[in-house]
């Protein structure tokens, strides 16, 4: 999979590390956040938050995609994406992309 992701998309940067405590070096114009926020505690999710504060370069966009429907985790995907939202610098426009049945879209971008 990640393979694959860097073969299609050689200009693009693709981790899989364990955040909040692993976190790549650099600024980036995108960060995607799919199905793992509801794995995290409140405390994880704003650390999370402050490590994506620190990385997203001026402009950037914070993109979260979480399954509503039941999970492991800790939360529902709408409680984690909420409270991971609210935990963002308030200055940063957020939005909802998409509210279905099974999955929500959600975007913030730097201020």
């Amino acid at each position: 999979p990640l393979a694959e992701a860097r073969r299609r998309c050689p200009q693009s940067a693709f981790h899989r590390m364990a955040a909040p405590g692993e976190w790549p070096q650099g600024r980036f114009d995108l960060i995607m956040l799919s199905e793992v926020l509801y794995y995290l505690g409140f405390a994880d999710l704003h650390a999370l938050a402050s490590r994506c504060e620190d990385s997203l370069a001026p402009g950037g966009v914070v993109l979260l995609v979480n399954w509503r429907g039941e999970n492991d985790g800790t939360m529902s995907g709408d409680a984690a994406a909420l409270s991971f939202l609210a935990a963002l610098p308030g200055h940063w426009p957020s939005r909802n992309l998409a509210l279905e049945p099974r999955y929500r879209i959600d975007v913030a971008e730097t201020g």
